[in-house]
């Protein structure tokens, strides 16, 4: 199965390199990258959506029931699959962008979620989000070659 094409931003198409614009989405026009710590919280998770979108990862955001009782989960869970794995990691990304900070429901149940297992990041840019996926697989094959 093939990963969806998405809409790109066109910061996002500027990020990317032109194998991945056109992987990902319809060629664009490159354009002068910005700074994602410039941009709100809600286009930097688009952003990092697409990404996830591209590289085949189902991806879920967390709701707010009318309790509150789901305060301090990050914004973005899902389970990553190496390539070639059969087995999936529990993933969360906590979006923040310059001047934000986790609040300390935040940082406690991220915490919580680590000492359960969990790989949890807090993402300030859509690079960063980009890099953490290529650990998991560079981990993973790491691994892989020591068992």
């Amino acid at each position: 199965m093939s990963p969806a094409r998405v809409q790109l931003t066109p910061r996002l198409a500027a990020m990317l390199a032109v194998q991945e614009r056109v992987q990902v989405a319809e060629p664009s026009e490159p354009q002068r990258p910005s700074k994602s710590d410039e941009r709100g919280e809600a286009e930097l998770q688009c952003d990092c959506e697409a990404i996830l979108a591209h590289r085949g990862v189902r991806f879920r955001f967390h709701m707010r029931n009318a309790r509150g009782n789901m305060r301090g989960v990050p914004d973005e869970l899902f389970a990553y699959r190496p390539r070639g794995q059969s087995y999936a990691i529990p993933c969360a990304w906590e979006y923040k962008v310059k001047g934000g900070r986790l609040d300390p429901e935040q940082e406690k149940r991220i915490e919580e979620m680590r000492l359960d297992g969990w790989h949890v990041a807090v993402i300030w840019s859509v690079q960063q989000a980009k890099e953490f996926l290529d650990a998991m697989e560079t981990n993973q094959e790491n691994n892989h070659g020591q068992h």
